[in-house]
Parts: structure tokens; C-alpha cells; sequence
């Protein structure tokens, strides 16, 4: 691509998108200009002159966006790092911040190179369909030529930039463009038929519907005004019916809730305290906050308390002598926790839930567990470890700093069963993974436990972003999540995503909520990704056709 003062200018319009998708993020809350947020990028590819135009376009466009989304984590103010902890993690942080950017930037252009190859070159919107008198092949072409563009740039930019993007970034989901929709009218709903890629999905769809209306000028032969109407019609009755699945689909969802009769309260415990600040208590080095709000639940007659990850500094070991495990770190005795627990609750009903680490068979894990008055019964191990946290990615060994400890990550949902009902576990950051509550449900979970630990988060926006991915997961799964955290946003959430009870970052709070056990499966988990199938199917289609007109 020539630099020159034409081409400079039109580098503005990925920038605009950019700063539009920042705007539309969690992180700021705009959802609705998610639908077209991409118009002036889609612009920027009409005129762009060559493929490596489109590459640095999507790039540019790619980088701008990840420097405001990936932001929030630079305020990450604990990770375990030993030493110079502080002063080694902002440098990693605000050093990692840019280069991770640039790495994410490169999927929006490998996606925006691909649409430039494949996709019909000005689409004439005014064509008719194709007469009678063609044959069917050509009429198939006649609609790919008119349409395809329409589902092949969401296929495209699904693929590479969000779920090749998350298999290259530890899998995380955060940026995902579905997310904006979490405060969309009920369009959110529909993460229940096809999770956080189907929302991505229609977001890329309606950003292209749009330009095709906003820009009709750029097709071969220019339609009447007429057919511009006609189609921002069609484009807004879609809209319209997609609202309308999701509010029937919200009802539906309601009405099973009120059919299950059985009912639990559940007291969820937020302390309000860091990471980094550890105030012990006089048992077992539980923060007194916590036992306050132990004694308050218990009195109050709540059936399940959820408490955070890590509530009880150091690791339990189920070994009598405490082992010989990691010498440098505190151990607990599994009689210790037992003894504390027949002391909060005489009545074997009722269900604790709290993180901790786990010694077992010499390997430390991230570990919920569950207990009642007759001692710990079950248990779940964290699954997917925090980068540089929890272990050193191996490709980033010699540049990440050590952390403080190394965990061991768990294999399998870990389902814990209490009078009838089924808890699935997950663990912080693995509100991200849609997969890992997938395979909870799936494994008979009908009731969802989130327990972690956002006070590691300086911004209020990064908390806020894990809280409405385990809100996008509540519906993805339809079942009731309960999420407890040190400070950040805890809360119950309703298979629907509605918040039956919240507290907000930096608050310290005890929350009391009605849950059910549900066990009726979504569509997303009974199938699972299949919106990833379809644009692997559409995408193969395009480069098929591309090959064919080419060779």
C-alpha cells in the first residue's frame, strides 16, 4: 500500500471502529453500538486498494481495540510473585499490554485479508434473483453473489478472531464481541441456543447488513432508494424477530423456574479483601470478616454458604502428620477444618463452600471444597490455571516473572451432590471458558458454584467483565450460578442472566438468595459450539469458490 495523504485518512476508519468496540465492550457499556461499530472498517475494506491494505487495516483496527479492552488487566496489583513482586509485575504488565495487543491485532488482519480474497467484489444489491430460465447452479451463484458477503464475513471473523484468537491466548473468551450484547433488550437470550459465539455472530452480521444499507453506492449498479428501504426494512424486522426469540425464550425460562418447587437459600459471603492483604482471624487464619458473616448466615438459616477462593490461607492436606509437601507453605490439618466446621454447624443440612488449597499425592491444587457439619465430603480442582499466576507458560519461561507457587490443574467437573441437588465448580477466571460449564452440565451439575477472587483487579472494569461472562454463562447453561468473590461483583444469577442479588467491587456484603435446582438442558449444551461448524462449513465454501474462479 502507498503511503500517501488519501490512504492516511482512511487508516482513520479501522481507528473509528476500534474506539467504537471499545465503546460498545463491557467495559463501557454501549452495547448498541456494537451493530455497527464495524460500518467505517467494512468502508475502509470497500476502498482499500490491495491485500496488504486489508491486512494493515484489520491490524490497526485489531490493535486500537485490544489497547482499550486488555487495559483493565494492567491493574492487576497481586499475582504471588516472589521477590520484587510489585515492581516486576508492573513492568510485565504494562510491557505484556502492547505486545499482547499486537498479537490479538494480527487475527483482525489475517481475518480482514481473508474476507478481501474471498469475498464478491461489490455485490450488486440491485441484481434480481435469477429468471427461471437459468439453470440451478446458476441460480445458487446468483444468491451467493448477492448474499454471501452478508454471512461470510461473520463466518471469517468468528473463526479467526475469536476462537483462533482464544486458542492461542490461554483460550480466553474476554473480548469476545457477544459480550456487548449482555445489556441488549434480549437478544442476550440467545447465548442459550449457541453460547457467546452465536451473539458474536449476529454482531458481525448486522455490522455488514448496515454498511450494505448505509452504502449502497458502492455496489456495481446503484439500487433506487426504494430497495435501500425495502432492505433496512428487512434488516429491522430481523432485528425485531431475534428480540422476539429471546423475550419468548426469557418466559419460557421463567415459567420452568417457577414449576421446580424445590427451593434452597443460599448466603453468598464477599469480605471485601485483596489479594495481597491477608488479616487472620482466630481460627484457622479466616479473615474475621468472614467469620462474622459465618455466624450471620448460620443464624439466619441459610442452607449453602458459598465462600470465595482462597478464604483459608495455606493448603489442607488429608495426610494425619500434614506431609512432607512444600515446607515454605502453611498446611492444615483436614481434622483442623472439620472440628472448626461441627462448631458453625451443628445441623448436618447445611452446606459450606469455600476455596482453599488441596495437598494431595504431592501436588498442589486450586481447590473448592465442600462440607457440612460431618466434615468435608467433596471437592473440586481448578481445571484452567491462571497464567503466570498459577504456573509459567513454557514458551514464556524466561520472561515472565517466578511466581510464589505452582498449582496442578484438575481433569475433570468434579460434580458434588448434597440432598438432591448437583454442584458444578468453577473457579475465577474459568467464568471465561464456556466449555468448562458445558462439561459441569453435562456431567449432571444443576446448580453452578463460581468462587474466586477479584480484589487482584485495581479497575472496577475488569471485575465487572468476569461478573457478565458468568452472567453470559448462566444462560448459556440454564442453570442458577452463584458467585462469591473476595471483592469484585458476586452475585446469583438466574438461568435468564437476571441478578437475584449483587455486591458491587470494593463492598463488603452478605447476600441471601432463593435457588433451584434445574436439570433441563439448552440447546447450546446439548450442541455445543455447532456455530463454530457452520462458519468452518461457510468459510470452506467461499474458498472453495474463490479457488475455482481463480485457478
Amino acid at each position: 500500500m502507498k503511503i500517501n495523504f488519501k490512504n492516511s485518512l482512511l487508516l482513520l476508519f479501522p481507528v473509528c471502529s476500534g474506539v467504537l468496540l471499545i465503546l460498545a465492550s463491557p467495559i463501557f457499556g454501549f452495547g448498541w453500538l456494537s451493530f455497527f461499530a464495524l460500518v467505517p472498517f467494512l468502508f475502509f475494506l470497500e476502498r482499500a486498494e490491495n491485500k496488504k491494505a486489508a491486512f494493515w487495516g484489520g491490524a490497526l483496527l485489531g490493535f486500537v481495540y485490544f489497547l482499550g479492552v486488555l487495559y483493565p488487566l494492567t491493574s492487576i496489583d497481586w499475582w504471588g510473585f516472589r521477590g520484587d513482586g510489585p515492581v516486576s509485575q508492573k513492568i510485565f504488565l504494562f510491557a505484556g499490554w502492547p505486545v499482547f495487543s499486537a498479537f490479538g491485532s494480527l487475527f483482525f488482519a489475517a481475518a480482514s485479508l481473508l474476507f478481501f480474497k474471498l469475498r464478491r467484489e461489490n455485490p450488486n444489491l440491485e441484481t434480481p434473483f435469477p429468471s427461471d430460465k437459468l439453470t440451478r447452479k446458476n441460480q445458487l451463484r446468483g444468491l451467493a453473489s448477492k448474499y454471501g458477503n452478508l454471512i461470510l464475513f461473520p463466518a471469517i471473523f468468528v473463526l479467526l478472531t475469536e476462537f483462533l484468537r482464544s486458542v492461542f491466548i490461554f483460550n480466553f473468551t474476554w473480548g469476545f464481541l457477544g459480550y456487548s450484547l449482555h445489556n441488549v433488550l434480549y437478544l442476550q437470550q440467545l447465548a442459550a441456543f449457541g453460547g457467546v459465539y452465536l451473539l458474536s455472530f449476529i454482531v458481525y452480521f448486522f455490522n455488514i447488513a448496515i454498511f450494505r444499507l448505509v452504502f449502497p453506492n458502492l455496489a456495481a449498479t446503484p439500487p433506487s432508494w426504494g430497495k435501500v428501504v425495502k432492505g433496512a426494512g428487512i434488516v429491522a424486522v430481523l432485528f425485531l424477530i431475534l428480540n422476539y426469540i429471546g423475550f419468548d425464550y426469557y418466559n419460557l425460562t421463567k415459567e420452568k423456574i417457577s414449576a421446580v418447587k424445590e427451593e434452597k437459600t443460599v448466603a453468598v459471603l464477599q469480605g471485601n479483601i485483596k489479594q495481597s492483604v491477608i488479616l487472620p482471624g482466630s481460627e484457622l487464619n479466616i479473615e474475621k470478616s468472614y467469620l462474622d458473616m459465618i455466624d450471620e448466615a448460620a443464624e439466619k438459616n441459610a442452607d449453602i454458604l458459598v465462600l470465595p477462593e482462597s478464604v483459608i490461607p495455606g493448603n489442607i492436606t488429608f495426610m494425619s502428620d500434614g506431609g512432607d509437601y512444600f515446607s515454605e507453605d502453611a498446611v492444615i490439618l483436614k481434622e483442623k477444618i472439620e472440628n472448626f466446621l461441627k462448631e458453625k454447624f451443628s445441623d448436618c443440612d447445611k452446606l459450606a463452600v469455600f476455596g482453599a488449597g488441596v495437598l494431595k499425592n504431592e501436588k498442589n491444587y486450586n481447590a473448592l471444597v465442600y462440607a457440612d457439619g460431618g466434615g468435608i465430603f467433596g471437592k473440586y480442582f481448578k481445571r484452567y490455571l491462571v497464567p503466570f499466576g498459577e504456573y509459567r507458560p513454557a514458551f514464556l519461561e524466561n520472561f515472565a516473572p517466578q511466581s510464589s507457587f505452582e498449582r496442578t490443574p484438575g481433569v475433570a467437573p468434579m460434580v458434588v451432590e448434597k440432598n438432591g441437588v448437583k454442584f458444578g465448580s468453577l473457579i475465577c477466571q474459568e467464568a471465561m471458558y464456556p466449555n468448562l460449564w458445558r462439561d459441569s452440565v453435562l456431567a449432571g451439575a444443576n446448580v453452578l458454584i463460581n468462587a474466586g477472587n477479584d480484589g487482584i483487579f485495581g479497575s472496577e472494569k475488569a471485575a465487572q467483565m468476569m461478573g457478565i461472562m458468568a452472567k453470559t454463562r448462566a444462560i448459556e447453561s440454564g442453570r442458577y450460578v452463584v458467585r462469591a468473590m473476595k471483592t469484585g461483583v458476586s452475585a446469583v444469577f438466574e438461568p435468564t442472566g437476571d441478578e437475584i442479588a449483587r455486591a458491587g467491587f470494593q463492598e463488603s456484603a452478605l447476600l441471601f438468595a432463593k435457588i433451584k435446582p434445574l436439570n433441563d438442558l439448552t440447546i447450546y449444551i446439548r450442541l455445543g459450539d455447532w456455530i463454530l461448524i457452520l462458519s468452518t462449513a461457510i468459510v470452506a465454501v467461499g474458498s472453495w469458490r474463490w479457488y475455482n474462479e481463480n485457478r
